[in-house]
């Protein structure tokens, strides 16, 4: 837009007050034409603002279930490690030391594989959540 032109002048004839408003006519013309090209490129803008906070809001909607699901699911196993100690607990008062030796390895296994278990389910949402993301971006990037 800021290119110099070098467009043959033309000399205006007519009275005075005639030249200045066919000056004026023709300025009115140039500055409607931009206002009009303004008004399709605020249009254009505002089109892809709207659909980049619908992409957003669609990420933040998935990203906000699986948190929700993922506080569900710890709420859960907090539960179950409650009722996991009090069973403990109780076993750890019965019979002789090497009994309750034997009793808590056993149950440490048991609760090892449960923390494994966990953590597996807990990267295979994460990795369900990030690739839902991934494909989401790619769908609004292909749209753009």
């Amino acid at each position: 837009m800021n290119r110099k032109v070098n467009a043959p002048s033309r000399e205006i004839t007519g009275t005075t007050n005639e030249k200045l408003f066919k000056i004026m006519t023709f300025h009115e013309t140039r500055l409607g034409r931009i206002e009009e090209y303004l008004g399709t490129m605020e249009k254009a803008l505002m089109g892809l603002d709207e659909e980049r906070l619908s992409g957003m809001e669609e990420n933040f909607n998935v990203t906000f279930d699986s948190i929700q699901n993922l506080t569900n699911k710890i709420n859960a196993l907090g539960e179950k490690s409650n009722t996991t100690d009090k069973q403990l607990k109780k076993l750890v008062g019965k019979g002789s030391s090497t009994t309750k030796l034997a009793v808590l390895g056993e149950q440490l296994r048991l609760l090892a594989e449960k923390v494994e278990k966990i953590q597996e389910t807990y990267e295979e949402n994460n990795e369900d959540a990030d690739t839902s993301g991934e494909e989401e971006q790619e769908v609004s990037v292909a749209e753009n």
